[in-house]
């Protein structure tokens, strides 16, 4: 027992100072990254500290300290550094400062004065706001897009690429979300079902979405409780937007994955010369159309069972552009259809 007791002790007293050594060492080096994003003359050398401050340094408080101190460095580049390395701290607390960064130097209202560097730093923002997890992020992505510009000189390079990420984020930070949160935070923002800002290009004036699509996707995709919010997205999306609207749609987000959307309303007969999207339409209570419904053939008999008749049903969101039997001539506006997966009567 004794020789066990100075074997540990031997061991301990070699190996605490080593302890105290890498420790004292670590600090030198956190101190001097610090330093360098604080000092350094270089934009490169500021933007490799504050890489490091990140990757090195995840959940330090004082290295996290030193890059919210950092985060309205003059270089572009720098400022983008800045934001991955808060993202992988994750921690909370800085979505005060990436709030006050977008609204002061990256103003949406001032979008027409932005440049692509500009959209760089926006971009990587949105991204981090999804992984620091505060609750009152999505809020302020949706009210960022809303208070964009209402009429444009012109779009920043990547704003696509910006809105794309801002839908990630989006789409991380509810995942978790009660239904009844969820449902409050669609209604309080749904005018960006259709916001438009007009972008004037020699003489012309072009409608563009402030995050139309975006916010359609994300309230189909979360909202599992509220047929009525999900039926209006729907409608909305069909009667509400422009062709051309409807096409980048399917281009972003149907080409791959099935869209699912929960649908109510009555269940109509449309008979047989519809055409391509079948025999059936649900109707909203004061007899308008709200979309058209395919079924596949083996599935009419089940379905004819509901016509008449209030339902939710569920379908794949679809989009096909092109004539109908019934209007040879005329190309059907109504390019969103339903492919129908589920239906059941409403309670």
């Amino acid at each position: 027992m004794k020789k066990l007791l100075s074997t540990g002790l031997i061991a301990l007293f070699f190996v605490l100072p080593f302890s105290f050594v890498r420790a004292g060492e670590s600090d030198e080096r956190l101190d001097q990254l610090i330093s360098s994003l604080e000092n350094d003359p270089n934009w490169a050398g500021r933007s490799s500290a504050a890489f490091y401050l990140g990757e090195e340094y995840k959940g330090n408080e004082k290295a996290f300290q030193a890059l919210i101190g950092a985060l309205h460095d003059q270089h572009y580049g720098v400022r983008t550094r800045i934001l991955e390395a808060l993202g992988n701290h994750e921690n909370p607390e800085a979505f005060s400062s990436i709030q006050k960064l977008l609204r002061w130097s990256y103003n949406p209202r001032l979008l027409s004065y932005l440049d692509g560097n500009d959209t760089y730093v926006i971009e990587e923002a949105m991204k981090t706001l999804g992984k620091i997890h505060n609750d009152a992020a999505p809020e302020f992505i949706l009210d960022y897009f809303f208070a964009q510009a209402d009429r444009l000189i012109d779009f920043p390079i990547g704003w696509d690429e910006v809105r794309s990420e801002a839908l990630q984020s989006l789409l991380t930070l509810t995942q978790d979300d009660s239904q009844v949160r969820l449902k409050s935070l669609y209604e309080k923002h749904k005018d960006l079902l259709t916001a438009t800002s007009v972008l004037l290009h020699e003489g012309q004036e072009i409608p563009k979405s402030k995050l139309a699509q975006e916010y359609a996707l994300l309230f189909l995709k979360r909202l599992d409780d509220y047929p009525l919010l999900t039926t209006e997205i729907v409608s909305t999306m069909i009667h509400s937007w422009p062709t051309h609207r409807r096409l980048q749609f399917k281009e972003r987000f149907l080409t791959q994955d099935a869209l699912p959307a929960l649908t109510t309303g009555l269940l109509d007969d449309q008979g047989k010369f519809i055409g391509r999207l079948g025999q059936f339409s649900l109707k909203d209570t004061s007899g308008e159309v709200i979309c058209e419904i395919h079924v596949s053939p083996e599935r009419l008999l089940e379905v004819y069972r509901f016509v008449g008749k209030e339902v939710v049903l569920t379908g794949e969101i679809r989009h096909q552009r092109g004539r109908s039997k019934l209007w040879p001539m005329v190309e059907d506006r109504n390019s969103f259809f339903l492919e129908l997966t589920d239906i059941q009567l409403a309670q």
